[in-house]
């Protein structure tokens, strides 16, 4: 009979895959130096940029537009990261993610298209996705099909 014996995880081995950190590519659960270098470079650029092109005749920044572009960012890097547990973090998980995304720009110009002047009621669609979103288990999506996983994709 062959005896086997149990191999102890070394500090240096990468941790699997789990809901609350899907990165199989990071060591640890940390943000890699050159990331936050790219990022920090980034904010920097782009302070230097407003500061350039502020027009103290005009209303100064548009918050309406930052933070519609904050919240553009926040559910473009959820939906990556949910459909990563979908579908595992592949080359697929970002086209369903960037066709995601060409969708609701198009529909977005088609709306604002039709609409003779803005009102705020074009948000309360908008708030009761991101309600659904965070109050569904991303649990349940995980025993469906693999079809029914890509529709729910785009939801």
């Amino acid at each position: 009979m062959q005896s086997y014996r149990r191999i102890q995880k070394t500090p240096r081995e990468t941790e699997g895959a789990v809901d609350d950190w899907p990165y199989l590519y990071l060591r640890s659960r940390s943000i890699p130096v050159d990331y936050l270098f790219t990022i920090g470079s980034l904010l920097v650029i782009s302070a230097l940029f407003i500061a350039a092109t502020f027009d103290k005749e005009r209303r100064g920044i548009e918050l309406h537009f930052f933070f519609l572009g904050a919240a553009f960012l926040l559910l473009e890097t959820k939906s990556i990261t949910t459909i990563s547990l979908f579908f595992g973090a592949t080359w697929f998980v970002s086209m369903i993610v960037i066709l995601g995304v060409l969708i609701m720009v198009l529909l977005a110009n088609v709306v604002a298209a039709r609409l003779k002047s803005f009102h705020r009621g074009v948000y309360l669609p908008l708030m009761v996705s991101v309600a659904f979103l965070y109050f569904f288990p991303n649990s349940l999506v995980l025993g469906w099909s693999p079809y029914a996983r890509f529709f729910t994709a785009f939801c």
